[in-house]
């Protein structure tokens, strides 16, 4: 098991964005036995798991810096340094647009 890249390398301070963890190795799936994914030292949500790629919701964290560990089958295997900036915001919605739509007709 390894990690090649973890994407975005810079985070909000906030968390609740989604950060995709590259490598090899993973699990298929995410509710295998034993696999975890801690971020900013806190159980992270896993979203998806396949051999070669992990996304995960990122928590809340204060540190400057931290890094992305990934146990699976008794290994752990520890990514780069991640960059978080509280001043990088957390994506938002502004508006949607239209605000209306007719109903689909069927023919």
């Amino acid at each position: 098991m390894a990690i090649t890249s973890v994407t975005p390398d810079t985070v909000p301070s906030g968390g609740g964005i989604t950060v995709s963890i590259a490598g090899r190795g993973f699990p298929r799936n995410k509710d295998k036995a034993g696999f975890s994914v801690t971020y900013c030292g806190k159980s992270a949500e896993v979203l998806t798991s396949t051999t070669g790629l992990i996304e995960i919701v990122a928590p809340p964290c204060s540190t400057a810096t931290t890094t992305a560990n990934i146990t699976y089958k008794n290994t752990s295997v520890v990514s780069t340094s991640i960059t978080i900036d509280s001043a990088v915001a957390k994506p938002t919605v502004a508006s949607i647009s239209p605000t209306t739509v007719s109903p689909l007709t069927t023919q």
